[in-house]
């Protein structure tokens, strides 16, 4: 099953992979990653569920019971059962088996580099180095660079699929990755008393939808050759001139002549005995004008790359605090 991709200018949807930790253990941040991503693709999901079906605890309960839901609308989905109904040859087996060794490369580079610097600063000796460079390397395999690597699976297949990013810079070998590793900490995520319907409903809106793929285009040119400092330094630029600009046009909306004017001949007629205007008719009138006028002011406003971020805080709140888990 898959989810619904009518009316979008992009050939699929927008796929976001993750681990099985991180989708059954990930608390709150599955309600924001979903907001930037069409779907949460995790390898094993039907084997994750199962076992999270063995606990029966009211919490597990509950939550298993929003991950079935969230897989019967295609929210979530399992990477294997996409690829099995995509076209995949010998050769691109190869290609992801080379980067697999690449990957299980850097994973070691990094974990050596991890527990040299713990042994400058304690001296940890070569049984705890030993110690500490498995389990960073185990880690790194099993979450960022399994991560990267089955999305390069996806990509090969021809779905548009990239890692979620915990860490800008770090995660990212392309230009859709590294763009959203910072649009990701910008998103808000939803309490845990926001069901996943909301999050639904939101996503679904007309309006928001045109607002994210205005988004998600942005995320694909924009990331080209540049570093997640300036993405980040851009990203923010845009927030504050779309704001800004928004603001502004409240502000101006409040004053529309026309709207003055129909205030003062609704005034005079309410005065006539003969004209039973209802007493809230000068209040829908304002309030629908200025609804159609800021919807255009949104539209061409600049800055209007990120309205789909503005509009995910004003539903849900502001971003968590850097640091917080994403």
């Amino acid at each position: 099953m898959k989810a619904s991709n009518i009316g979008s200018p992009f050939h699929s949807n927008l796929i976001g992979v993750a681990t099985e930790t991180e989708l059954l253990d990930g608390g709150d941040s599955l309600k924001r990653w979903l907001l930037v991503f069409d779907q949460v693709a995790v390898e094993d999901l039907e084997k994750a569920l199962e076992h999270r079906a063995q606990f029966t605890d009211t919490e597990n309960i509950a939550s298993l019971a929003a991950f079935r839901w969230l897989q019967e609308k295609a929210l979530i989905v399992d990477t294997e059962t996409i690829l099995r109904q995509l076209h995949t040859d010998a050769a691109l087996e190869l290609e992801v088996a080379s980067l697999e060794r690449s990957y299980d490369e850097r994973a070691k580079q990094q974990s050596t580099e991890t527990a040299n610097r713990i042994n400058q600063k304690v001296n940890i000796g070569i049984k705890g180095w030993n110690t500490v460079q498995n389990s960073f390397y185990v880690i790194a395999k099993r979450t960022r660079f399994a991560r990267m690597l089955m999305a390069y699976r996806l990509r090969l297949a021809g779905v548009d699929a990239v890692p979620i990013v915990v860490n800008p810079g770090k995660d990212s070998d392309d230009t859709l990755s590294a763009a959203l590793s910072v649009v990701i900490p910008q998103m808000p995520t939803p309490s845990e008393d926001t069901p996943f319907e909301a999050i639904l409903n939101f996503r679904t809106d007309a309006a928001n939808r045109e607002k994210y793929h205005r988004l998600r285009h942005w995320a694909l040119n924009v990331g080209k050759g540049a570093d997640p400092k300036e993405l980040n330094q851009e990203l923010e630029w845009l927030m504050y001139e779309y704001r800004t600009h928004l603001e502004k046009a409240r502000i101006e909306t409040k004053f529309d002549p026309l709207e003055i004017v129909i205030g003062g001949v609704t005034s005079l007629l309410t005065q006539d005995p003969k004209f039973m205007i209802p007493a809230g008719i000068k209040t829908l009138f304002n309030l629908s004008r200025r609804s159609i006028q800021l919807s255009k002011v949104e539209s061409s406003a600049p800055g209007r790359a990120v309205a789909y971020i503005a509009a995910a805080q004003t539903t849900f709140g502001n971003p968590p605090k850097s640091g917080s888990s994403s």
